[in-house]
């Protein structure tokens, strides 16, 4: 939450000349309504379910980048299933940062629904320690503390390019 994938996957599948895929805006588009109103309407259970079934649709596409919301590689399977059929990424963030991030759009964002301002960063860093162990497991950690955006793609792109056959 609040890392900047969305950011980046539209910056790194410019510079790859890569499709773009941001999970989110399908899920929206599917359900005619925010990731907020479907989280209120249907629940996170089922709402975990439909992004368990787009990301497998997904993983069997060529040469794209996904924007992933910040709990799917927590749920299902879906993390290794994300190692094994691509590369992953982790946003590694810091606290006080995503803090500053997530403040100004808490009604964007379905689990601070009932957060207090003076509750946030205490939500942060336990929701962040829950799913470390998720995270961790990416292909690729980049510390994003120190960067622009457009510098972690470069990261990224400088591991992750094609490289010409020779």
């Amino acid at each position: 939450m609040g890392s900047g994938k969305t950011t980046i996957a539209k910056l790194l599948s410019r510079k790859l000349c890569f499709d773009c895929i941001d999970m989110d805006q399908i899920l929206e588009d599917t359900y005619s309504m925010s990731i907020f109103d479907i989280f209120k309407n249907h629940g996170e259970e089922k709402f975990r379910e439909a992004e368990t079934k787009l990301l497998s649709e997904i993983l069997v596409k060529k040469n794209i980048v996904v924007s992933t919301g910040g709990g799917t590689p927590c749920f299902a399977d879906n993390m290794d299933n994300m190692n094994l059929l691509g590369k992953t990424v982790y946003l590694q963030t810091g606290l006080d940062i995503l803090k500053n991030r997530l403040v100004s759009e808490p009604n964007k964002r379905p689990l601070l629904k009932n957060i207090e301002l003076h509750q946030l960063g205490s939500f942060v860093a336990a929701k962040l320690a829950e799913r470390e162990l998720f995270y961790t497991k990416a292909t690729l950690i980049v510390n994003t503390d120190k960067y622009t955006p457009q510098q972690i793609v470069n990261i990224i792109y400088s591991i992750y390019a094609p490289k010409p056959n020779l």
